[in-house]
């Protein structure tokens, strides 16, 4: 996972068209050159395409360096809290997650079209909601509830929106409450240096920086008495990886 790539950045006008690129052929393309991939398989009678391929290929178009990456404390389906930061996290965080799923806004449903639908067709990797709509949470859980149960891990960025800074901000628990009403244990993936990767407002992209990945321990509703007991531990494992790999690299 990730390679020795030389650091290189783009900035202004070139930082740009770099996230311009990243969105278009780097999620978009990508997913419908894996489309044509399956399909020339299926008719050869060869092997498809994997998921982790596809992830792979694309981390490429950022080539970080990836220093560390935890290994995952269950192989079952979960919910999986990360930190969000800006673009990069939709090619980041699902390479360090295995049997990764997004949830997402159904904006970028349409931003990433058609790749956003033949990846969802191929590998069933994201899940798409209409935010601030109450009406599609009901929906929006049952989807959720849908791929813990077919094993997947389930990529949910709990901050509600982009935090580029080292400041922690409140958690949303909606999907954490989900989690110990369904009984899905629950883990938090955290990674750093992505606000190195990609800052839209300074229109900056550098590829090859280094990130590292910690992951904390796995948190089953089933060992708490109560949900306050239950979110109180997922708050101390986001506010221990927070200082680990976030505060502790300055």
């Amino acid at each position: 996972m990730g390679n020795k790539c030389r650091r290189r950045r783009y900035e202004g006008v070139w930082g740009v068209l770099y996230i311009f690129y990243l969105v278009g052929v780097g999620l978009n393309l990508t997913a419908c050159w894996f489309l044509v991939k399956t399909i020339v398989a299926v008719v050869l009678g060869r092997p498809k395409p994997k998921h982790s391929e596809f992830t792979e290929a694309l981390l490429s178009f950022l080539s970080p360096k990836v220093l560390e990456v935890e290994t995952a404390p269950t192989n079952d389906g979960c919910i999986v809290l990360a930190n969000h930061v800006n673009w990069s996290d939709f090619v980041i965080d699902i390479c360090l997650v295995p049997r990764g799923v997004y949830v997402s806004r159904n904006v970028l449903k349409f931003l990433f079209f058609p790749g956003s639908i033949f990846r969802d067709l191929l590998f069933g990797d994201c899940i798409f909601f209409k935010r601030g709509n109450k009406e599609s949470k009901p929906q929006l859980y049952k989807q959720v509830v849908d791929k813990v149960n077919e094993g997947r891990s389930v990529i949910v960025y709990p901050e509600g929106t982009r935090n580029p800074s080292r400041k922690k901000m409140n958690l949303k628990l909606g999907l954490v409450k989900l989690a110990f009403k369904v009984g899905a244990p629950v883990y938090v993936s955290m990674t750093s240096n992505k606000e190195t990767i990609c800052d839209e407002h300074r229109k900056l992209v550098t590829i090859g920086v280094e990130i590292r990945n910690k992951k904390s321990n796995l948190i089953k509703p089933g060992d708490y008495d109560g949900l306050d007991d239950f979110i109180a531990e997922v708050q101390r494992e986001w506010d221990r990886l927070w200082d680990d790999i976030i505060i502790a690299p300055s």
